[in-house]
């Protein structure tokens, strides 16, 4: 069966323009094969933070010479939402006029942000940029390519690659020469490209590997040069060897003359002996230095004490070599490390003084060091950012602080528990939720505590707890309901406050501060005593109470209404032991005390006895309601003050009464 589409013509490189914000990726010339049509198919990539809402692409076609067939095609992509490393087109395509077109040319004349800027192509060339070769390509192999994968990181597969204005990752992301680092890794540049072929095939000891002259690149030598210099090796060495073994074979026949006299004169003999031993432990320990065997070198030298030039090893030569070890380490050490090394670096090159180059390489590691440092900084301050912005605003917090003075760290710091405060309060007062106690922590280890009544919960339900918790953000954060915890708090409004306090003049935390505490529920101690019956204290509390109560009005009237219930009655007429009948008692009551307890759930009206008598009949009644009443299986039981100001108990059967009894207040 005939495919679809058929590929007439595809790029063979990456194209880019200079100052461009995209890529391009690809581009394919197809044929749709039911129907002859043209299609061209582009997919490029956002290379910048901005994001990008539309694209317009000019597409030549050309003939199989490459001379243009028809007028440029222009065609504009919208409505994308293309952040950096992001591509578009690949399921896209662009119809073209029907030629008979062997191939295409493509720029791309604008480029719209999402923020309402547009980049336009200057003319710009658009040209091939160097292919990007895999990494096992570049090393020559998988053994070489783990090495670099285990220097650099494991999300390494492509060699780096460098041009005038970008270079590439191995992890694959596109960074402006400018950035110092990938975006996408954090992989240094200088890291991996520069010294990054010593992960080529034959270079893997270089790194051990120093000399007393600044390392550079160098390019590769025709086979004239090299030719040259390996001859003028061969001649340096034969001069060595003449320094070394000569005076050796020159001595050799006045020792075999002076053998005889030799045990003679004992001391001339330990002489010459000692002597070549020496010279052999300096070869040695040359020969470490060269190894870059530091520590065994300097041990080796130590030994020679002041032969030859030993000193001078153990005072510059090696400690410069340590020096330079350090800086190698802190080219390609991790971000977090870096800083350190260069500045152990510069202060091991400044201890050389003069020497060499080192006060160039002290100054450059301290340079490094200051750009490392901001680096750093630049890194956590876009992680703190992100855990501000994903809602972890404790661990948002703790970021901001150990970067110190770094740009706005300190306001944004302020900035994350300013914001889990603000939605605690926003979440309080949309759902009016008084007497909630809490322990709100500012620490990212360890939890905030927030203790609710059971009633509290269930009116909550499950989408008001699910919106309290999201006012905590990815903090951690524990429900109770239990008692014993709610003890150890304190009003969550008074939480609220100190954290806004400790906020200072930020936004408006000082204002919430001061108003906060007016939102304290403090009516536990009223409602505690219209509990316990004493209404008219707990009238007095409620009128001396000057901060916002919620219906302070409404209270007060059921107060009012329940107030001429509380006081001593004495027996006018009935039947005495009604009282007792309505909890199913016989004892006869003259006379007795009433208090009324009053909760949010309804009112109690409690019998007193003033008699000694252990009973204490309750009849209840609801809130606002002002007939108390009771029911032992068909009978029940009427307690209200009528109109003359007396206390009546009516007694009913099926609903009929069938006794009574009047009491009027005590005098």
């Amino acid at each position: 069966m005939q495919e679809r589409y058929k590929k007439l013509y595809h790029l063979k490189r990456r194209l880019y323009a200079s100052d461009a914000p995209v890529i391009i990726e690809s581009g394919a010339l197809l044929l749709e094969q039911n129907s002859n049509a043209i299609l061209c198919q582009l997919c490029f990539r956002n290379i910048q933070d901005r994001p990008i809402k539309a694209i317009r692409a000019v597409v030549q076609l050309l003939d199989e010479r490459g001379r243009p067939l028809g007028k440029p095609v222009d065609h504009r992509f919208l409505d994308l939402d293309l952040k950096r490393e992001e591509e578009y087109g690949r399921d896209t395509a662009i119809v073209l006029p029907p030629e008979r077109a062997a191939a295409f040319s493509v720029r791309l004349s604008q480029v719209s942000f999402a923020d309402g800027e547009v980049w336009t192509d200057e003319d710009s060339p658009w040209e091939e940029l160097p292919r990007q070769l895999s990494l096992a390509e570049y090393c020559g192999g998988e053994e070489a390519a783990a090495r670099f994968r285990k220097r650099h990181g494991e999300n390494c597969s492509f060699a780096p690659l460098e041009s005038e204005e970008l270079w590439f990752c191995p992890c694959g992301a596109v960074n402006p020469i400018g950035e110092s680092r990938c975006h996408r890794c954090r992989l240094r540049r200088s890291a991996v490209l520069g010294r990054a072929a010593m992960a080529k095939p034959g270079r893997e000891g270089e790194e051990t590997r120093f000399s007393h002259e600044k390392r550079g690149e160098k390019k590769p030598l025709d086979g004239k040069k090299r030719a040259l210099l390996i001859g003028a090796a061969g001649l340096a060495l034969l001069a060595l060897l003449a320094i070394l073994i000569l005076p050796r074979l020159k001595s050799a026949p006045a020792a075999e003359e002076a053998r005889p006299d030799a045990a003679d004169s004992p001391e001339k003999a330990a002489d010459t002996e000692p002597r070549d031993e020496q010279e052999e432990a300096y070869v040695q320990a040359l020969a470490l230095l060269d190894a870059g065997e530091l520590d065994a070198a300097e041990e080796a030298f130590l030994a020679l004490g002041d032969y030859r030039d030993s000193e001078d090893y153990l005072a510059r030569v090696i400690p410069y070599r340590r020096a330079l070890l350090l800086q190698e380490m802190a080219d390609y050490a991790p971000l977090e490390d870096a800083a350190r090394l260069y500045e152990a670096a510069a202060e091991a090159f400044e201890a050389l003084g003069g020497y060499e180059d080192c006060a160039e390489r002290a100054l450059l590691c301290r340079q490094k060091q200051e750009e490392e440092y901001l680096n750093l900084a630049e890194a956590q301050y876009d992680e703190a950012v992100a855990l501000l912005n994903n809602r972890c605003y404790t661990q948002a917090r703790s970021a901001f602080l150990a970067i110190g003075e770094f740009r706005d760290s300190r306001e944004l710091a302020d900035e994350a528990l300013y914001r889990r405060s603000h939605a605690i309060y926003d979440f309080l007062t949309q759902h009016r939720l008084v007497g909630v106690k809490a322990s709100l922590s500012a620490d990212p280890d360890t939890e905030s505590v927030v203790a609710l009544s059971r009633e509290q919960l269930l009116e909550l339900g499950s989408q008001g707890v699910e919106e309290l918790t999201a006012a905590f953000g990815q903090d951690p954060v524990r429900f109770t309901t239990e008692e014993s915890t709610m003890g150890s708090l304190q009003p969550i409004e008074q939480e609220l406050a100190e954290q806004f306090a400790g906020l200072g003049e930020y936004q408006d935390s000082a204002e919430l501060a001061e108003k906060l505490p007016e939102m304290i529920d403090e009516s536990d101690a009223f409602f505690a005593l219209c509990a316990e019956g004493e209404l008219e204290e707990a009238r007095s509390w409620l009128l001396a109470y000057e901060k916002p109560f919620e219906d302070r009005e409404l209270w007060l009237g059921l107060i009012d209404r329940y107030l001429p219930y509380c006081r001593s009655w004495n027996l006018f007429a009935g039947d005495p032991s009604l009282v007792s009948q309505a909890e199913g008692g016989v004892e006869k009551f003259y006379k007795f005390h009433c208090q009324v307890l009053l909760t949010r759930d309804g009112a109690v009206l409690r019998f007193l006895s003033d008699e000694g008598l252990e009973s204490r009949p309750e009849m209840s009644a609801e809130l606002g309601d002002g007939r108390f009443m009771t029911q032992i299986r068909s009978t029940g039981f009427i307690a209200q003050i009528n109109t003359s100001g007396s206390l009546t108990l009516v007694k009913l059967e099926d609903g009929k009464v069938i006794g009574g009894s009047e009491y009027v207040p005590e005098r």
